[in-house]
């Protein structure tokens, strides 16, 4: 009997500590990442549809008709880009505005004129950036949070399609931003860097 309650209690240790660690997934929403390509874990809503993580990069969107979508990139701090405000001004910018990718672009500003509002991700600091642009003949509206943890730059960027247009002077409108605030601020709320 002794011999038993031993095995016993040595089984039910094993099975805690086993399940000790593991991230449970939030409810309604299943894994993007792959954890042996990337060191965060980003959940998205069930019904989303996942890309195949690659180089440190994550992404989903809402559907095929839908393509609202959220990506995660992340790369090494490097002697230009140690702090989100160099990796900002540094990298994306020039890559983004000054190379001409995205034009007629109109950054979200501060009451003082700053760029980038402080933000957490994941309990660490981060800023967040918003921004409109045009790519092609459609214009997007992105919200990116920018993190420096772990020897690495992390971004998180959600991007929204313009609503369809009846005229060309219509003023350019983002209703899905409003149509899916819940899931992205649930979606930055479960990231988890590992």
């Amino acid at each position: 009997m002794k011999r038993f309650l031993s095995l016993l209690l040595i089984g039910v240790m094993c099975l805690f500590m086993f399940s000790c660690g593991e991230d449970e997934v939030p409810d309604g929403m299943k894994l993007a990442s792959d954890t042996d390509v990337v060191d965060y874990k980003l959940f998205v809503p069930e019904s989303w549809v996942v890309s195949t993580a690659e180089r440190a990069t994550t992404q989903a969107y809402v559907s095929n008709s839908d393509r609202t979508n959220i990506t995660v990139m992340q790369w090494n701090v490097t002697e230009t880009t140690k702090t989100v405000k160099d990796w900002w001004e540094n990298e994306y910018k020039p890559q983004v505005f000054t190379s001409g990718a995205v034009k007629e672009y109109t950054i979200t500003k501060n009451k003082d004129g700053t760029e980038g509002a402080k933000t957490t991700l994941d309990g660490r600091a981060a800023t967040k950036y918003v921004y409109t642009g045009k790519i092609g003949d459609s214009f997007f509206r992105y919200e990116i949070i920018a993190c420096v943890t772990q020897g690495s730059i992390y971004v998180v960027q959600v991007t929204y399609m313009q609503d369809k247009q009846e005229n060309k002077d219509d003023k350019v409108t983002y209703s899905t931003v409003e149509t899916h605030k819940e899931a992205i601020a649930s979606i930055i709320e479960n990231f988890r860097f590992e």
